[in-house]
């Protein structure tokens, strides 16, 4: 048997677009990929994926990365994900540090690191890249739903499909769906429709089929707001990891100097 490591470095097919505003609120909530077959009420979490969760303090945010062990024979395939390390990120100065556990007696396994473009921090959830909008969206707003008490404005994309007798039909693309109580504008998925609607989006559905047999899905990306307070050991952490950020200042940029990667 043999073992190969993967990184999340991020969901799948969003890079996490967010705003750099100030953050008004303190809390913890997990960004998550899902998946649902159609004609069917089960959401699942799909193969090779998991859960990025965050804790975010004002300006400060700490991203839990995981590494996915892929064990292989020749008779044998599983896999399971696990701790890999914590980032520390200032999101006003854009330094961040890598830690190996969720402690205020942690180990640093990554000093001193600042990025000054849009390429963002490597690994977890990119809070820095903005991708150029050609032109304003083109989404048709549907009416509000209702998912677990909480109201969402939701909005439609549509692409062009071409059929095998070359006829073209418009079908679904992606739905969004538009927080309508959350003002922490830096959690969104989608930073241009936020900005046009001054809503965060938090979740986003993207409808796609299976090549084989054509089989149609959804990919659901979302945020979960799991608490809007930290504990008393959570804030500890913060105290003293932002205590360590102003002892050690910024060495590497992330841009231009090479990255020392932490061993798994």
């Amino acid at each position: 048997m043999f073992y190969k490591y993967l990184l999340i470095y991020s969901l799948l097919f969003i890079s996490g677009c967010t705003s750099q505003k100030k953050l008004k609120h303190t809390g913890v909530l997990s960004s998550e990929l899902r998946m649902q077959h159609a004609n069917s009420d089960e959401i699942i979490i799909p193969d090779y994926s998991s859960d990025i969760k965050m804790w975010y303090w004002d300006r400060y945010v700490i991203q839990r990365i995981m590494l996915i062990r892929i064990f292989d024979s020749a008779d044998v395939h599983t896999w399971r994900t696990e701790e890999s390390f914590y980032t520390f990120l200032d999101l006003k100065t854009r330094n961040y540090f890598r830690y190996s556990s969720f402690s205020d007696t942690a180990r640093m396994i990554q000093c001193c690191y600042t990025t000054t473009d849009s390429l963002g921090i490597e690994y977890g959830w990119n809070f820095f890249y903005k991708p150029v909008i050609a032109k304003k969206p083109e989404i048709t707003f549907l009416t509000d739903t209702v998912l677990n008490g909480i109201t969402y404005k939701r909005a439609m994309s549509f692409r062009n499909k071409t059929l095998p007798d070359k006829k073209i039909i418009v079908e679904p693309n992606q739905m969004y769906y538009f927080h309508t109580t959350r003002k922490a504008l830096v959690f969104t998925l989608n930073h241009s429709l936020t900005e046009l609607t001054g809503y965060p989006v938090t979740r986003i559905d993207l409808f796609d089929s299976f090549k084989s047999d054509h089989a149609k899905f959804r990919w659901i990306r979302q945020i979960q707001f799991e608490a809007d307070s930290l504990t008393a050991g959570e804030k500890k952490v913060f105290k003293k990891w932002i205590e360590n950020a102003k002892q050690d200042p910024v060495k590497y940029n992330a841009t231009t100097d090479s990255i020392y990667t932490p061993k798994f």
